[in-house]
């Protein structure tokens, strides 16, 4: 049954939420060594200062500047929801951060505390060959985790996303920016194939996720947390017809799938800690063509080409691009 009411879950005991909070509203304003001490000394987090350490996990690959106060890098879904409440509650800004490959600038932070998925290697890659998914951790390296399906399901099943960072870039990373590759369409990007999420929320609570769970309604979802509900609207504002694969997505409508407004967000709205993706069959045979064209106008009249002769469904080709 789709509804438009998510309940939130509780990752860590109630006490233990309000511990951090009231440790952040005695200590106002909240310094970073001292949050340090406190969530190594009660949740055994490991939160480096050292700047030329921070450094290195401050910018992505827009070469953007960027700067931070402090590094977290959490190995389970416990230590992030720790570590998010903690920097919820004290007010300090959070940028989580993945492979560093992307271009958007959405890695690169701007002061507070980095959130590095490096040893997010849980769960292990599952694959469920009848219904085509694989569990997958998010600090997983995405080719990595492209070959492994194929080795686990014999050859027969494939992971289609395959943008050119695949072998730098990792899975949390990719769904967090709607990753694109080769296969033309929406169905190149990361968005159609993702089916469920584990979420976390800013404040450390959970929203586990699958898709056609929850939908928004009158450009609403309702957060529900014991008697408490909390209105999140979507964006509604016009998508363009041109490539748009990353920000929050939007429906004029108001009405959207959770996992649409998710995926693409580039943490905007929390961090991801597992996924379950879509499989497609893996063609028994193909063929890989390379060529040469004199220019852009050749390229154009053989784009026209192809739509006309695949009768506009481009999604019926395994990859097509073009470098100018």
């Amino acid at each position: 049954m789709t509804t438009a009411t998510i309940t939130t879950k509780e990752i860590l005991l109630p006490e233990e939420y309000q511990f951090i909070d009231n440790f952040c509203q005695s200590h106002q304003p909240v310094e970073m060594i001292k949050l340090a001490a406190f969530l190594a000394d009660r949740f055994g987090l490991n939160v480096s200062l050292d700047p030329d350490i921070v450094a290195g996990f401050a910018t992505d690959s827009s070469n953007l500047p960027g700067h931070a106060d402090a590094l977290c890098r959490p190995a389970n879904e416990r230590e992030c929801a720790a570590v998010m409440r903690a920097c919820f509650a004290a007010k300090i800004p959070m940028t989580v951060t993945a492979g560093q490959s992307n271009l958007t600038g959405s890695a690169t932070a701007e002061g507070g505390m980095v959130i590095a998925l490096g040893r997010m290697t849980t769960p292990e890659v599952a694959i469920d060959l009848e219904k085509r998914l694989v569990t997958v951790p998010v600090g997983m390296v995405l080719e990595e985790m492209r070959n492994l399906v194929l080795d686990q399901s014999g050859g027969k099943l494939y992971y289609p996303v395959d943008p050119t960072s695949r072998s730098d870039a990792w899975i949390g990373g990719t769904i967090a920016c709607n990753a694109s590759g080769f296969i033309p369409g929406e169905i190149g990007a990361t968005r159609e194939w993702v089916e469920e999420l584990s979420f976390l929320l800013p404040n450390g609570l959970k929203i586990q996720a699958r898709r056609g769970q929850y939908r928004s309604a009158d450009g609403l979802f309702q957060l529900q947390h014991g008697d408490q509900t909390t209105a999140w609207p979507v964006p509604t504002y016009p998508r363009p017809a041109i490539k748009n694969a990353s920000g929050p997505f939007s429906a004029a409508d108001g009405s959207m799938d959770f996992i649409d407004l998710i995926v693409g967000s580039e943490g905007l709205f929390g961090l991801v800690t597992a996924a379950v993706l879509r499989l497609a069959p893996r063609p028994a045979a193909y063929l890989d063509l390379f060529f040469s064209l004199p220019g852009e106008a050749e390229a154009l009249k053989f784009q026209d080409y192809l739509y006309r002769h695949l009768e506009g469904d481009f999604g019926r080709l395994a990859a097509l691009e073009y470098f100018g």
